[in-house]
């Protein structure tokens, strides 16, 4: 507490001395901005892409700007593993069009993410007016997330230890993100047929002015965590609530997933979302940037998956179906 205190004596003399002609608008200059974002799993990979452009207004407010400062007539190459694709300009409704009322574009491609060690990835971009912007990055690898307890009949929370513990941890140091999240699949059976459903399951539970709320996992640099049987099972029950027809609801299957970004994506949500900590105030770094030629960001991540049956012993202590 006494850090962040410490700040407000600073911020007040930084704006209480000095020039008073002081100006919170720089000399506008006119500059390419690129999002493109590889997405891998098991099946293959996706790029998407947004090139843009720096944009001045008349006053201080940015919102004011209602022109789409979108280039489509930016050429966008992603090469992966030496294989070039140029994405192809997509443009659908926006859902928002309170600031932008025309089309919303973007720039995608899709191939084969070969299994191969320090999976290279380049982008090469020509916008409209000529500019070349490049950058590389490096796609994570499948990684293999174990776990503590092996359920060869389904899971079940009914066990001997109170967590179930997973850990991808091959000995890499490198301080990428992870977004670890456990998901049940279910349905919900009526006379019209049924409707598909998901759950997550939490990590834990806690008191809370008197109400039990769940706590879900969020990025993290570490290499493993763990789950509460009591809480997955807390987290099934509650799918029914306020429902006597248990028997309406039909459980799926249980799936692990692990996003692993690579350390150009961990750096750039780093700098954009502050330090992994609630205390921390960034008032020295700009928002990360690796494209040559402008600004912006080129990453990839890595979506890992493990799929586990349900036991049907535990799922009919419900009154469920599997």
């Amino acid at each position: 507490m006494r850090k962040r205190c410490a700040v407000l004596p600073l911020l007040v003399f930084l704006f209480s001395s000095g020039d008073q002609s002081f100006t919170p608008k720089a000399p506008f200059v006119s500059r390419p901005v690129v999002t493109c974002i590889v997405a891998g799993d098991g099946y293959g990979y996706t790029a998407t892409a947004t090139v843009g452009k720096t944009y001045d207004v008349p006053g201080l407010d940015a919102m004011s700007n209602t022109t789409d400062p979108f280039d489509t007539s930016a050429v966008v190459v992603v090469t992966v593993a030496g294989t070039p694709t140029t994405l192809k300009l997509r443009k659908s409704g926006r859902a928002d069009t309170s600031r932008y009322t025309t089309k919303e574009y973007r720039f995608q491609g899709n191939g084969v993410l070969p299994y191969f060690s320090g999976g290279g990835l380049k982008l090469a971009i020509t916008t409209g007016s000529g500019a070349r912007l490049t950058s590389a990055t490096t796609v994570p690898q499948p990684r293999l997330v174990e776990t503590d307890y092996d359920f060869v009949a389904g899971v079940t929370a009914n066990t001997v230890q109170p967590q179930w513990t997973f850990n991808w941890d091959n000995g890499q140091r490198d301080d990428r993100l992870y977004f670890p999240r456990m998901l049940l699949s279910y349905q919900i059976i009526d006379g019209n047929g049924t409707v598909d459903k998901k759950v997550e399951i939490p990590l834990t539970y806690v008191e809370k002015d008197g109400k039990r709320i769940p706590v879900y996992p969020s990025f993290t640099r570490r290499l493993a965590l763990s789950y509460d049987f009591a809480a997955m099972t807390e987290a099934i029950a509650a799918i029914s609530d306020g429902d006597s027809v248990k028997s309406r609801y039909k459980i799926g299957m249980l799936s692990f997933t692990l996003v692993e970004y690579d350390i150009q994506l961990s750096n750039y949500y780093s700098s954009s979302h502050g330090y992994l900590d609630q205390y921390s105030i960034r008032v020295d770094e700009t928002t990360y940037s690796n494209v040559t030629g402008g600004i912006g960001i080129f990453g990839s991540y890595y979506t890992n998956e493990r799929l586990y049956e349900m036991k049907t012993q535990y799922v009919r202590s419900f009154g469920y179906q599997k």
